[in-house]
């Protein structure tokens, strides 16, 4: 009936080893799903692959711009470059009540061309240990407004 350009990408943040698994229990049991080699590679952990299989692509490119740049193939579970179109992306909200997620979220938006989980904690050479810290040691995090930019973002939805 109707057509939206440019489309939009619904891309998952979850942490490492952290992403929802929906199945249907009358067509496969847990444990052969989660036996699957696919579900390894999420949208996410397909973007670090592609940072690092097309680094020229890649440069400066924030996760939710990867549609831009890259074409979801589903079947295969990975970015391929994009040879036509344009597609925006939408990075799932979080509330900072979703802890590690929601730092995660903040450093998918603002570091570039992430290659690993490890890659998006590390600030200055300096190994963190949660996606916190990497967002407080890169200057992300200000006092009492973090409540209020979390709304107002919201609001946007």
């Amino acid at each position: 009936m109707h057509r939206n350009l440019p489309s939009v990408e619904r891309l998952s943040v979850h942490i490492e080893n952290g992403d929802s698994i929906m199945y249907d229990p009358v067509i496969e049991a847990a444990e052969e799903v989660l036996s699957r080699s696919d579900l390894q590679t999420t949208k996410l952990t397909a973007f670090f692959e592609a940072c690092i299989r097309f680094p020229d692509i890649t440069v400066g490119l924030l996760y939710p711009d990867c549609p831009t740049k890259f074409v979801w193939k589903t079947k295969e579970r990975r970015w391929e470059p994009r040879q036509q179109g344009y597609t925006i992306g939408r990075a799932f909200f979080c509330a900072p009540s979703a802890g590690e997620q929601y730092y995660l979220r903040k450093l998918l938006y603002t570091v570039p061309a992430p290659t690993s989980w490890e890659f998006l904690r590390t600030v200055d050479s300096i190994r963190y240990s949660t996606f916190q810290e990497a967002c407080a040691a890169r200057g992300l995090l200000g006092p009492d407004d973090e409540w209020h930019r979390c709304l107002d973002e919201a609001g946007l939805i």
